[in-house]
């Protein structure tokens, strides 16, 4: 960029919306952004080629812009892009990335037609803990093995896995959540329910059993998850990422050893589907396929489920009006069993969760790496280059959400269908050949957990006032645990 080109962003950026705009950011944060980093740029364009190059600054030494970003979350970064474009770069001695902002970009990334951008975008962040998922194969090997997973989410195995979400959601809400408490923490308590659903729908193991063995996993998945966060990564203990690889072992020692009992078995669990699927061609997974799908599967399932139905929670509970409407639609269905039919007839719960994970997106980035030197949006990326999307800015964009701190799932209803004015404008569960493949699951657990719990409870704020806020260091994640009141109905 000229001298010229240089004072000319500068000025423009004067005349762009004050980051006092941005109400999730603090003085910290507004102190950061309102610096006038120095600039450099990734690198240059070939010679010719009429590419522009991505420029970017290396924020804080050492930490960078993590604590804008893990303050701040989509209101950092929606910062950003009102102020330097769609694409910029972060550089950073943990983890420098080009940032890839807006639906325009998501489109390109996700949809990776020319296939220039693969997974191991990834593998910095997750690849030590939940190495070969899913998530983090590309192309043909991916294909490959998402055409086995398929049939382990076809519709006659999502009527199974219902039923047995509903006998965990049932017991547990009525058991062992505390009524009447304004210190009752939501997200832990809805934390430990996600995970005891994935101990039974995941690895068949029956509520109340083997809870030793079912809690000692469980720990080793907490622990796991949370290691991908660490800022020290280094192997040597006491560290948190060393903790998440010894996680990780007893993980694999424990899959490994169950997968030897479920090949030939029958049972209606993930973990036996997936020792004994076979696609069209015959083709089915090895034990350490197995052993890595579970691991990560386990993962993305009860983190996404417990963000998603926590803030669900919390927007009903400041919004009673949608509570009230959700709750004639569960009402007209009853507390019989649920199953698939009829949590699809709760439409009014559909609105609310697409508006709560635009609100507060579970995932909110997708990492990728090029594979060549390509284009992105006019500006040149060289190969090698780690590339993030963020879904969760572009859900707050108010070309296409207008007022987008108002929660009204109304939004999402015909004739409004505000996510359909860009193709990638509404990406919760990503896109193209990677889009989240147990989606359809997730939402139907995430129903059952909605339905059984506004049946039996009436959900308010601890206190008239309160705003919840959230750490944005990997899932958002409500920094106080979520206190909410739980008013039983009956």
């Amino acid at each position: 960029m000229s001298t010229k080109d240089y004072l000319l962003d500068k000025a423009k950026r004067r005349f762009t919306p004050s980051i006092t705009n941005f109400p999730g950011l603090g003085a910290v944060e507004k102190r950061l952004l309102a610096r006038d980093w120095p600039q450099h740029p990734l690198a240059e364009p070939p010679a010719g080629s009429g590419l522009k190059p991505v420029m970017g600054d290396a924020g804080l030494p050492i930490l960078g812009h993590m604590i804008e970003m893990f303050r701040g979350g989509p209101e950092f970064l929606l910062h950003c892009y009102r102020t330097r474009g769609p694409v910029l770069f972060a550089d950073s001695p943990v983890l420098p990335a080009v940032t890839a902002l807006g639906p325009d970009a998501a489109q390109i990334i996700y949809s990776n037609k020319g296939k220039d951008y693969s997974q191991e975008g990834w593998i910095p962040v997750i690849g030590p803990f939940f190495h070969r998922g899913l998530m983090l194969l590309d192309f043909e090997e991916h294909m490959f093995h998402r055409r086995i997973m398929q049939e382990a989410f076809v519709r006659t195995r999502l009527v199974g896995y219902t039923e047995q979400v509903d006998q965990v959601v049932s017991k547990v809400i009525a058991q062992d959540w505390v009524a009447n408490d304004a210190r009752f923490l939501l997200y832990p308590a809805m934390k430990q329910m996600t995970l005891d659903i994935a101990s039974m729908v995941f690895m068949g193991h029956e509520p109340g059993t083997d809870h030793e063995l079912v809690t000692k996993v469980n720990n080793a998945f907490t622990t796991t998850v949370r290691a991908g966060n660490a800022i020290i990564r280094t192997s040597v203990p006491p560290f948190t990422w060393w903790r998440g690889l010894k996680a990780r072992e007893l993980l694999e020692h424990y899959f490994e050893a169950r997968v030897a009992e479920r090949r030939g078995a029958e049972g209606s669990d993930l973990l036996t589907v997936l020792c004994n699927t076979e696609d069209e061609d015959g083709n089915r997974f090895s034990d350490d396929d197995v052993v890595n799908h579970m691991i990560f599967l386990m993962m993305a399932a009860h983190d996404t489920s417990t963000s998603t139905a926590t803030t669900m929670a919390y927007y009903l509970a400041a919004n009673p009006e949608w509570q009230d409407r959700c709750r004639d639609e569960s009402d007209r269905l009853g507390d019989g069993p649920v199953d698939i039919e009829s949590l699809e007839k709760l439409e009014t719960l559909d609105l609310v969760m697409n508006e709560s994970i635009r609100l507060v997106t579970p995932v909110q980035w997708a990492m990728r790496r090029t594979v060549r030197d390509t284009e992105l949006l006019g500006y040149f990326l060289p190969k090698g280059t780690n590339v993030i999307a963020y879904p969760g800015m572009n859900h707050r964009l108010e070309e296409f959400y207008p007022d987008p701190y108002t929660f009204d799932p109304g939004r999402f209803a015909e004739p409004r269908n505000e996510h359909k004015k860009h193709r990638y404008a509404f990406t919760p569960f990503g896109g193209g050949s990677h889009k989240c493949i147990g989606m359809t699951f997730g939402q139907l657990e995430v129903k059952t957990i909605m339905h059984r719990l506004l049946r039996k409870y009436r959900l308010e704020l601890p206190k008239p006032g309160y705003k919840a806020t959230w750490d944005y260091g990997g899932m958002p994640v409500p920094m106080d645990g979520l206190p909410i009141m739980l008013r039983p109905l009956r």
